[in-house]
Formats: C-alpha cells, structure tokens, sequence
C-alpha cells in the first residue's frame, strides 16, 4: 500500500509513548490493531513477524499458500535472472505474510495465522473489499483461475513456477 502524505499525517497522530499505526482502530477491549510504521511513515514487518513469515514459507515448500507460485524472500534480481523473468513481473512473486483472520478483526501474528502468499494473491484478497473472503473461499477462486491459467501471466505458467498444490 502505497504512503500518502495523508496517511503519514493520520499515523502520526498517536499519543506519546504509543507506537504508531497505520489505519489504526481500537477494538472493543482497548486494544490498537494496524500496520506498525516508522518515523518517516514507512510501514515495518515485526521480526518475529518475518520469523513466522519464513517457517509458513518452509512449511509450504516455498509456494504460496493460494495459487501454489514458487516465490522469493531476499533477491528479487537473483529470482528473475534465474527463472528468466522480467523484475517487474519477479516483484509480484515476493513472499508476503498472509494474515488469515485479519489483525483489523483481531488475528495475531502466529503460525497458525499466518500463511506465506505471493504478493499477487495477498494484494487481490484485500483489493476493493469492504470484506476479504475467507481463505477457503479465496483459495478455491483462486486455485480455479490458475487451472484455466488465468491468475498469472503467461511467463510464469511458461517457466513451470506453478505448483500441483
């Protein structure tokens, strides 16, 4: 998600002593949820965030959780040179943390609620819904475009980086 000035502006207006949060909301019990950031309004990964990120990665055999792409964690140019991918196309294929209960609705960051996923299919699940789907729900639309070779350009389908899953 990209960092407007408005939202540098909106994360900024937490209480001192409080860490500040992009798209913060304060739940029923007090707690604040939302994307941590730092002082330049950058958002940040927790390290035990990226820990959980990397063991749900090995779990998974290194492929995502909903379309089954082999992706990358630390060089993307690396990853594209060597499955021959143009960078733009290597950069949709990075490992993200998947949260499967929404930290907005009160999912924590642990193992049993965190899925590795491509940037692709973390980006589509959220993109202009009031509500994601579940992960069921998603992972079915989603496995149902990739047999029809739908979800990813033809790129990825060509160098065999789809998954049986």
């Amino acid at each position: 998600m990209a960092i407007t000035p408005m939202r540098r502006l909106e994360a900024s207006r937490s209480l001192p002593g409080q860490v500040s949060l992009l798209g913060s909301r304060t739940l029923s019990d007090g707690r604040r949820v939302g994307t941590p950031i730092n002082s330049a309004g950058v958002p940040t990964v927790a390290k035990s965030l990226s820990r959980i990120r990397s063991r749900a990665l090995q779990l998974q055999g290194g492929r995502c959780f909903y379309c089954s792409v082999l992706m990358w964690t630390d060089d993307c140019g690396a990853f594209a040179k060597r499955h021959r991918l143009p960078l733009r196309l290597a950069k949709w294929l990075q490992c993200t943390a998947e949260h499967l209960q929404a930290r907005q609705e009160g999912g924590r960051d642990s193992i049993k609620n965190i899925a590795a996923a491509c940037r692709v299919c973390n980006h589509r699940r959220h993109a202009q819904r009031r509500i994601a789907p579940t992960p069921e729900e998603y992972r079915a639309l989603v496995r149902k475009r990739v047999s029809k070779k739908a979800w990813h350009p033809p790129q990825v389908f060509e160098r065999g980086l789809i998954g049986g899953g």
